[in-house]
């Protein structure tokens, strides 16, 4: 089965097409999608080390029966120990603006009228935040920046609501790291910018204001890259926060490596798309 998977994902690896006219950002943004429904989308977050290829790991589950848009964040592609967490722009607005452009852009320019959001590990945490930020008013004059004011932050969270948001391995909170890993130097520096910037997930979640959506949460036991120490707090507090449903699904197949063959049977199955 494994090895019918990465076939797929080899044969998919050249197919996404570009998405034309992305905003000035400072890196390479690299907007893609495969082509699907116009009416269904769903936004790919991908994890720390990887990039807008993670949207390889969900269109087989999908088949054309969604359009699946992926990006780039601006630390994309950075492994532990090869870059200076001081340059980086972990735990600031400026990691997750993009992810919020690529939301108006499919939301607002394309007019998409369902839209699910997919964020991996690292990539599930800026989803968090991205949620947390369409909220509440911290970062308006940032998000004004790239277009979106107080009417495009409600249609984009309305639009939200008709879809689901799938928190799959995610970063839960830089502690949890610290505890696993200890406290190496990128930690000490990424962490006190989460924190700093009220950013650390497992807080962030706090912030969610007057939200009503459809959340999966999916753990691997064991997660071996993350550990599984706060799962459970995790979960209560999105179920606390979060006014609409929260579903959760525990996995055993693969750990933290993709695709998760489990979640996405379950969810399609749950969705009966």
């Amino acid at each position: 089965m494994r090895i019918f998977i990465l076939l797929i994902l080899f044969i998919f690896s050249s197919c996404s097409t570009p998405v034309q006219n992305p905003p000035s950002f400072a890196y390479d943004l690299h907007l893609s999608s495969f082509e699907g429904s116009r009416e269904k989308a769903i936004i790919c977050f991908h994890g720390f080390g990887g990039d807008y290829r993670v949207a390889h790991t969900v269109e087989p589950f999908f088949k054309g029966k969604a359009t699946v848009i992926s990006f780039n964040f601006p630390d994309h592609g950075k492994r532990s120990g090869f870059f200076d967490p001081g340059r980086s722009s972990f735990g600031t607005i400026d990691e997750i603006l993009p992810a919020l452009y690529v939301l108006k852009q499919t939301i607002i320019d394309r007019g998409c009228r369902q839209v699910c959001l997919y964020g991996f590990s690292a990539g599930g945490a800026a989803l968090v935040n991205c949620l947390s930020v369409l909220s509440n008013s911290c970062y308006d004059l940032d998000l004004r920046g790239i277009g979106i004011r107080e009417a495009e932050k409600k249609r984009i969270l309305k639009v939200l609501e008709k879809g689901d948001i799938i928190l799959d391995t995610p970063l839960k909170s830089m502690d949890e790291l610290v505890a696993f890993y200890g406290m190496t130097k990128e930690l000490e520096v990424i962490s006190a910018r989460y924190r700093e910037n009220k950013m650390d997930p497992i807080e962030s979640i706090k912030n969610w204001k007057n939200l009503s959506l459809n959340i999966l949460i999916h753990f691997q036991v064991p997660d071996e890259v993350l550990s599984n120490r706060d799962d459970q707090v995790f979960i209560e507090r999105v179920k606390k926060y979060n006014l609409g449903k929260t579903d959760v699904l525990i996995g055993y197949d693969s750990g933290h490596l993709l695709p998760h063959i489990s979640l996405w049977e379950y969810y399609l199955q749950k969705i009966k798309l």
